[in-house]
């Protein structure tokens, strides 16, 4: 159950590491087209 939770935290972090990046990246090509 221990290997569990620490998959949970993993994969919670992993998915807000892709949310941030891609919310950089949108910002990053908005920037240039405005």
């Amino acid at each position: 159950m221990h290997y569990l939770k620490e998959y949970v935290i993993y994969f919670t972090v992993l998915l807000l590491t892709v949310f941030i990046v891609s919310k950089i990246t949108q910002d990053r090509t908005r920037q240039p087209q405005v």
